[in-house]
């Protein structure tokens, strides 16, 4: 930050000179412009691109584990809230209220979920939070759930995961809808419907 900061007085010296004396208007005035430089530059900084966003699920009978990374707190956000909610297709071509409300589950829940779902059966999600460990990579992916937990599996092993759900009672997979490039949903990019 220290760098920020003498960047910051450069500009203010090379846009309007020299600083006045403390205690100038002048002076008052390049403080607080300095101030609110320093501030939107903390506000708008993004976290060391080591790390990621990432959301949690809970699978209906299991321990939570963490989905990401994702490269913005926007695209984590927007990939949570459609593992919980689905909407009309037509709110990723406008991105319009009117084309956006909640029409059923998100692709985080098995299909016959009920909607809306019970208070006590939800799969909490706490949000979106930056991590600097590593997740998984850039791709396609789906929910297995089980009696007993829970994972995250990748598209390229949906047929033997659905072969599982067909054979062994208590196992779901939950779906992204066709239309929305189900039934896997991806991680590394800001939408389910790429």
């Amino acid at each position: 930050m220290g760098a920020t900061v003498r960047r910051v007085l450069a500009l203010d010296r090379d846009l309007v000179g020299p600083m006045g004396k403390e205690g100038s208007v002048s002076y008052g005035i390049r403080l607080v412009i300095v101030a609110l430089l320093l501030a939107l530059i903390s506000a708008t900084a993004q976290p060391s691109q080591a790390g990621g966003w990432y959301f949690s699920m809970t699978p209906p009978h299991g321990q939570t584990f963490d989905v990401g990374p994702y490269k913005t707190h926007f695209q984590c956000n927007d990939m949570c809230g459609s593992a919980l909610y689905s909407h009309p297709f037509a709110c990723h071509r406008t991105g319009l209220p009117k084309d956006c409300g909640i029409i059923g589950n998100g692709f985080a829940y098995p299909k016959d979920f009920p909607f809306p779902v019970p208070l006590d059966e939800e799969i909490p999600s706490n949000g979106c939070f930056w991590s600097n460990e590593p997740g998984l990579s850039r791709g396609k992916y789906f929910f297995f759930y089980t009696n007993t937990g829970g994972s995250i599996e990748r598209c390229a092993n949906f047929n033997h995961f659905n072969n599982l759900a067909k054979e062994v009672q208590g196992d779901e997979i939950a779906t992204t809808r066709r239309n929305c490039g189900g039934p896997c949903f991806t991680v590394g990019s800001d939408t389910a419907c790429e």
